[in-house]
């Protein structure tokens, strides 16, 4: 088998199409993005639609058919039924009752962590540029890749978040298993640094072809593709999932960090600052 690449892009004929004035969904979709009601980020030729996390819609153009094709799974509809659906974007995006059924139900599937990082993601919306981010041969996502300032550029930089309730974060040897996970996670990044970078720069480029945009597609437009490089050392981000939850206590920070940890840590997720 040959390498696996990483790929952001979108076909043409598909930016053709939402950039064309009268299509209604791409603006609904793009409304709810920046009003904070779902995220979007940008696949190998495809993008997603997220609620907390959840990917309430992956929307592929279809060339046959001249057509994208929303592919949402049945859970999101209330059914009982491990499999997806497809349906035209307008049904989903244009339709009150099947937007607001999908957005309940995701939210009633998602988890702490995720909703934290939603609420994250909107107060860092100049500079998310990607979430639940997979790499090739990792089954593992990142929560949120951020382009940070860096020397007059912008540095890629990845991000996993966990609540401090999350047993991931304590152990009575003193290694929490987050530390495996971390660096799992640097062994990839480091391995795949040059088509992760390739990869985002594809993004850029095709996001700056979008008229209309929202959130991280936003984000990736104002980057400038010659001035990003990678990050290859993952951060963790963690927090409360609420204000009656086990804060992360001070001496599991200490232990983190004392193993090279760079962590970022607030009781209220909403209080995150991503550096």
């Amino acid at each position: 088998m040959g390498r696996k690449v990483f790929f952001r892009m979108l076909p043409q004929a598909f930016i053709e199409h939402i950039n064309n004035i009268r299509c209604d969904w791409w603006k609904k979709a793009m409304t709810l993005v920046n009003d904070r009601k779902i995220d979007v980020a940008m696949r190998n030729g495809y993008l997603n639609f997220y609620r907390y996390g959840q990917s309430i819609a992956k929307v592929t153009w279809k060339s046959r058919t001249k057509k994208p094709s929303a592919e949402i799974h049945r859970k999101y509809f209330g059914e009982h039924i491990n499999s997806y659906t497809r349906r035209e974007p307008d049904d989903l995006f244009l339709s009150e009752k099947a937007l607001n059924e999908v957005l309940t139900n995701a939210e009633r599937h998602s988890g702490d962590e995720k909703k934290g990082c939603h609420h994250i993601a909107a107060n860092h919306a100049a500079c998310v540029i990607d979430m639940e981010m997979g790499l090739p041969g990792l089954a593992l996502r990142f929560d949120m890749v951020a382009a940070l300032s860096s020397g007059g550029g912008s540095r890629l930089t990845f991000f996993e978040a966990k609540h401090s309730e999350n047993d991931a974060l304590r152990a009575r040897n003193k290694k929490p298993t987050v530390l495996t996970q971390l660096e799992k996670y640097a062994h990839n990044l480091q391995k795949q640094k040059e088509d992760i970078l390739a990869g985002y720069v594809s993004a850029v480029n095709t996001a700056k072809r979008i008229e209309i945009r929202g959130g991280c597609l936003q984000a990736l437009a104002a980057l400038a593709p010659e001035s990003i490089e990678v990050d290859d050392q993952p951060r963790l981000v963690v927090f409360k999932p609420d204000q009656g939850a086990r804060s992360l206590e001070e001496c599991w920070q200490n232990v983190l960090r004392e193993k090279g940890v760079d962590l970022i840590y607030a009781e209220d997720a909403k209080n995150i600052v991503l550096q």
